[in-house]
């Protein structure tokens, strides 16, 4: 899959096809998931935490 939307080559190639086929795969989760207790119970956990590290990322 991650072929036919990356064409380049060398290494930098094989860099893009697996953010390519990570974000393709965590979509997916994301999308079957997201209505469940468990993940509510989870997104409470880390949205806390995304926000920290954006406002101290907007610090700098």
């Amino acid at each position: 899959m991650c072929n036919t939307f990356v064409i380049a080559g060398g290494f930098i190639g094989l860099v893009i096809k697996g953010i390519v086929c990570v974000l393709t795969v965590n979509i997916f989760y994301l999308l079957l998931f997201y209505k469940t207790e468990e993940f509510k119970y989870i997104w409470g956990i880390v949205k806390p935490m995304l926000i920290k590290l954006r406002r101290k990322i907007a610090l700098n």
